[in-house]
This record gives structure tokens, sequence and C-alpha cells, in this order.
């Protein structure tokens, strides 16, 4: 699987610096009054490429990335190139500690090594930038912006972003034998995130005759970053991103029926509702490929996200999902074999019988048309996803959810719609409702934190485990994972990380049970436990072991006070 994405990686990527010049040459002035338009800059060893902008518009910083690697040919020595001599190399490092490891396998039989580094000095504390529009001649063209980024919690007012992440990897590629990675090549990363920007009043507006933006950052002082920038005064499309969704009508005009096909057909818009896309079709995966989606439309790009650290988001992969009964949906462990998702337009993650509910889902253009390679790139993509209702479906809500990504001068929007549809007589009565296991999200992920503007935007928890599932080849890919994960690292979270009550309603001995390996694994290190046992992580229960079938409550306490 990584020589299959290596390859096709390299292809999209190549396909995709081509057609960034063609985007901004299609445009035409923005509309008037209206929010101003989230910027997402992104500087690559201090360098930023040039960016399209609409000219006249106003901006905020709604995403800054600054990352660097080095490659060395030995363990141990890569980290230490980055912090020498790297750009990163005026940053403070003192503090920096090895948080974890990770062993994943490759098809051949050889293995990756990941080590998570953090706590170096400069990746805590306030992050203050500075940000100024100039021309070619180095003239202000705007006052000075000051953009402040705290680890508080809760969050002061001059809070500009909702979202940071700090990170330094060491990778080891293609090791014979786990067990000892040190002879081997090596890598290293290292970055700085900082997402989901606020406006408040660190707004700037870029005129047509803008030929930079100047950053400056207090953890390199005296250091000037610029952006190059291209203003165009016309745009085919506007800024912003949306996706209606039309569901076909039952076929008796009132409710649909197990066994039935129900299609959702997509339109994608920017944001102000102008279609990106003609209707009855959707480009294809060779356009993509190729950098001729001028709408900004995303697709499966292949970016090499890592959980927490490196943005999955950024994988653009556009998915669709159809669940329900929504009073029965829950979590499933199992695993979607490799094989089923490449050959597979439709996935199946849990089947009524089994499950008690049904849970289908797919991405767009389909997994056997994105990973079949050029040849089937150029197979038409239809604007309608259609899911066939299992036979043995119960009654109640279905729910269709939908998410994408648009990448548009300048601007990285995520979007997510879910709209519902009836199944069965819904005069009949239901099934009893699975009750929810965990919950309280809203304590914590509310005002600039809440979930309908982070991740994917998409504010209706009840479908996230309709995605987040296990995958052959991505088995972290679980929800719960995620979340422990996530929340683990996270400076904001100020929970006792023990306290198992703050998020699990009813910690009753089921959820004990499905304490899978990989869960775990959110927070403890895998190459340390068990003397490496499944050190690569994988679907099986702590507990079927019977060595942690109860949760010790000086480990991990139930209680929420």
């Amino acid at each position: 699987m990584k020589r299959l994405l290596s390859f096709a990686a390299a292809l999209l990527m190549l396909g995709l610096g081509l057609g960034a010049a063609q985007r901004s040459s299609e445009s035409r002035a923005p509309s008037g009054d209206r929010p101003p338009v989230g910027l997402d800059l992104e500087f690559v060893a201090g360098v930023h490429a040039p960016i399209p902008v609409a000219a006249g518009e106003t901006f905020f910083v709604d995403s800054m990335t600054l990352r660097t690697a080095v490659f060395e040919g030995g363990a141990g020595s890569a980290v230490k190139k980055l912090r020498e001599q790297s750009a990163f190399r005026r940053l403070d490092w003192t503090g920096l500690e090895l948080e974890r490891r990770d062993f994943l396998p490759n098809p051949d039989g050889t293995w990756e090594l990941e080590q998570f580094f953090y706590k170096a000095g400069w990746m805590g504390g306030t992050h203050q930038f500075t940000v100024v529009v100039r021309d070619a001649a180095g003239r202000a063209l705007s006052d000075r912006v000051e953009i402040e980024s705290t680890p508080e919690w809760p969050a002061p007012a001059s809070e500009a972003f909702a979202t940071r992440r700090f990170a330094t990897l060491a990778f080891g590629h293609d090791i014979l034998q786990w067990a000892n990675p040190f002879d081997a090549h090596y890598s290293a990363e290292s970055w700085a995130q900082f997402r989901n920007g606020v406006p408040g009043d660190r707004t700037f507006v870029i005129p047509r005759g803008a030929d930079r933006l100047e950053v400056m950052w207090n953890q390199m002082p005296g250091h000037v970053l610029n952006v190059p920038l291209q203003p165009v005064t016309q745009a085919a499309w506007d800024y912003g991103f949306d996706i209606l969704v039309d569901p076909s009508p039952p076929a008796n005009g009132a409710y649909h029926v197990p066994g039935e096909t129900v299609g959702f057909r997509l339109t994608f818009t920017d944001g102000q509702g102008s279609a990106l896309h003609e209707a009855g079709s959707l480009p294809t995966y060779a356009d993509f490929v190729s950098g001729q989606i001028a709408s900004g439309l995303q697709y499966y790009n292949f970016f090499p996200a890592i959980v927490y650290y490196r943005d999955k988001n950024r994988e653009g992969v556009l998915l669709a999902s159809f669940a329900g009964p929504s009073h029965r949906v829950r979590q499933t462990h199992e695993a979607i074999p490799l094989s089923a998702f490449l050959e597979q337009d439709v996935q199946v993650g849990a089947e009524t019988e089994e499950h008690g509910y049904s849970n289908q889902w797919q991405i767009v253009p389909p997994a056997p048309v994105v990973f079949g390679g050029p040849g089937v790139w150029s197979t038409p993509v239809s604007d309608t996803v259609e899911f066939e209702i299992p036979p043995d479906a119960l009654p109640g809500r279905y729910d269709f959810a939908i998410k994408a990504r648009r990448v548009f001068l300048g601007q990285e929007s995520l979007a997510t719609t879910v709209v519902s549809v009836e199944v069965g007589d819904p005069a009949l009565p239901l099934d009893e409702a699975v009750e929810p296991l965990v919950g309280n999200c809203e304590s914590c992920h509310e005002g600039i934190f809440d979930l309908s503007r982070m991740l994917h935007y998409n504010g209706d928890t009840d479908t996230c485990t309709s995605c987040h599932l296990p995958l052959g080849f991505e088995t972290n890919n679980l929800l719960p994972y995620r979340i422990h994960r996530i929340h683990w690292l996270a400076e904001r979270y100020t929970e006792s990380r023990r306290k198992c009550g703050v998020c699990h309603l009813n910690p009753t001995p089921e959820v004990e049970d499905n304490a899978r390996w990989l869960v775990c694994t959110g927070c403890h290190d895998p190459f340390e436990a068990h003397d490496h046992l499944n050190y690569a992580g994988d679907l099986s229960s702590c507990a079927d072991f019977h060595c942690h079938h109860a949760v010790n409550e000086i480990i991990h306490d139930h209680r929420t006070d």
C-alpha cells in the first residue's frame, strides 16, 4: 500500500503543480460586503509559494503552518540535524522529549518507524505573529495586524486560533527488522500548525498593488517570513463553500422501503450559491490530477497525514455515508479489508443482523477509480451518490452525510452536510434505541471550539461513526482511537486523562470489554507495552486477555467529580 500511495502521490502532486497557474487566470471581481475571507498559509523551510488572492478582499489568517524537514542516513542524527541545521535552528529546542514510537508494516515485509517528540521550549506558551501587506517597494499597504495563540483554557478574548499543533517526528524507512531499527535511512520533520482562525479585529485588505504578506513570528525574533501574492481582479467563482443535497423521492411517494435504491444528488457551490460544476456530473479524477478543476473542488490527494500531528483534513477525501436507523447506530470494530476497499465502490461498515443497524459509505470518485491508476482516472463521475437500502433494514430515520474540501485563491474550505430520509412506515413502532455511551462534547466544544467549525465542520456528532471505523490498511481510523489520541495530547484539555466519566456517560462492563488495543494506544506507547506485543497496533481487546477486564479505578476513574 505504501508503494501504491507513493506512486500515485508523485503523479498527483506533479499534476496539481502544473495546474495551479491556470486557476488564477480565470478570475472576476469578488462581491461586495460580506464576512472576511480566511487565508491559509504554509511555510516550508521558511519559504511560501506564491498564492493568488482576490484583489480588494478583506482577509484574516484562518490557518498558518510552518514546517521543515531534513534527511539523514543514520538513526538518532536526523533530529540533531533538524535542531542544528534546518530552518528551525533558531527555535528553542530545550526540553525536547520522545513521546512515543510506532512501527508500521509495509507490504514488502519491511517496517516504518515513527518517533514522536514534543515539549521543546518553542512548542508551548504564547505564539505571536505580526502581519502586514506590502507592495513591491516595501511600502506598507495595511496596518500591522497582531495575532496571538495561547494554550489557555478557557481561551482568552485575544485568542486567534481554536486549534494548534506542534510536533517533531523522526521517520525510519524500509527497516528490515522491527526489533533492530538502527540500520535504516532516516528523515526528520518538524512543524507548528495554527488552525480554525477567529477573525475578530485581525483583518486586512489585500489591494490590487500588493506584492507580499510580511509575517514575523515571536519564536524567531528579527526574522521575516514572506508570502508572495498574486492579486487577481476577476474570478469565475466566489470564496466560500457549501454542499446542497437533494435525495430522490420514495417510490411510493411517502417513505423509502428496504431494497430500494436512494440517490443523493450533490451540488457543490461557492459562498454565493454558484455551482462549482455542471449539473449531472462532477469533474473526473484525471481533471483533478492534472490541476484542471478551476473551482478548487478537492478529491483524495494522498496527503501524508498523521493523526493529530499532521492535519488529516488536508487529505481532501470526498466521502459520503448512509446509516440508520439513527437511534440504533453505534461504533463497530471490524476492519474493512484493503481488497474490499480497492475493488468495491460501496463499503459496508455495519449490517442489520449483526450490529442492529446498517452503515454504508463510499468515496467520490469511487476507490477503484482513485486507486486504479491513470488508465481509469478519466472515468466519468456522477453528481449523484446512490445507496441500496438493505433488504432487512429496520424502520426509522437514516442519515446521509457528505464531507468535502475546496482550495480556491488562498482559502481552504471544509464542509459537511447531513440530510435524513425515512425508511419504513413512520406509523409503525420503532425498535428500542441504543443508549449513547459517550457524550458531553458540547461542554468544551462551543463558541470558537464548536465542532461545526472544526475538523470536518460537522456539528452532527451522531454521524461520526459512519466513516470512522477501522480500515485494514488504516486501523487508527477508528473513532475511539482518534478521540483518545487527540485529547491525550491536546494542550487545552485540562481534565484528568484518567477520568473516564467526563466523556463516557455510562462506563459499563460492555465499554470495558471494547477497550481495544488500538484505543489504549491512543494514550499508551505501543512500543513499550507488553514487550512489543501487537507493536503495530490492532483491534484485539485488552479485556480478552483477562488482564484489563475490569478497569482499575486507580488508573481510570469512572467518576466525574
